[in-house]
């Protein structure tokens, strides 16, 4: 009950009138894409969603981040994602298309939650010239999907494709060089409201995050007591990070 009165909480949640006043809509390959820009100096902190995630979650990560920073966030059709079996190559292809269509220059601070983490990976390690540091929050590891195991059984054929997303990371070259920040949720002070079946899987979820570094040597694991919705639950800690690497790269 908790777990779900948590859930309900957040999709209640008051999005953040001065967020909402920046939102926009545009067409995109003749079809419409929300989106949240406000521009200020270089260079451009792009917010990539979880799965199923609106942008709103990030907002007020967003406007924080807007008093120094250009900012960017927009909404993924997700239903096409698995309609179509999308791959994060081609989310990552149209996220670079939509950037370049808002006139907005390369190299960016990508911030990834979920899936919109593998996504951010995929870019940095496709096209590092273009990415000045990475935030990752809560994000998926490129073997989350590896094991169905632990994949609800009504849910194997929606999400077998996105082994093969995570595969696609995987293959490429590492971004060694890049500064990278992956906040990972310990769920500490909220696991026992959630299903005990679960529970296994946020455990082993963890458990991979351990060996990120392995992928990601450049990569500094943060520890966080927080659920998912890490941008929801604890703004404040994303929004630290992304000023750690602001600062990191003195820009």
């Amino acid at each position: 009950m908790g777990y779900k009165l948590d859930i309900l909480k957040m999709l209640l949640k008051r999005t953040n009138p001065a967020f909402k006043k920046q939102i926009k809509t545009t067409k995109i390959d003749e079809k419409k894409l929300k989106y949240a820009q406000i521009e200020n100096q270089s260079p451009t902190v792009v917010f990539e969603n979880g799965f199923g995630v609106s942008m709103t979650l990030w907002d007020d990560v967003f406007l924080e981040i807007s008093k120094t920073n250009s900012v960017f966030a927009y909404n993924r059709n997700d239903s096409r994602i698995l309609k179509d079996k999308i791959m994060t190559s081609d989310m990552v292809k149209h996220l670079r298309k939509v950037l370049k269509d808002r006139g907005i220059k390369p190299p960016y601070i990508l911030v990834g939650h979920s899936l919109g983490g593998l996504n951010a990976q995929y870019f940095a390690k496709k096209y590092p010239q273009e990415v000045a540091a990475v935030v990752l929050v809560d994000t998926s590891h490129p073997k989350d999907f590896e094991d169905t195991s632990l994949i609800p059984k009504s849910q194997l054929k929606t999400f077998a494709h996105l082994d093969r997303c995570g595969q696609e990371i995987l293959d490429l070259q590492s971004a060694n060089d890049i500064p990278m920040i992956a906040l990972v949720a310990t769920y500490e002070s909220s696991l026992h409201k959630h299903p005990k079946k679960m529970i296994p899987h946020i455990e082993a979820m963890k458990k991979r995050m351990e060996t990120f570094p392995d992928l990601y040597p450049s990569c500094e694991l943060q520890w966080v007591d927080s659920g998912h919705m890490m941008m929801y639950e604890k703004p404040e800690v994303v929004i630290e990070a992304i000023k750690d690497v602001l600062a990191v790269k003195k820009i």
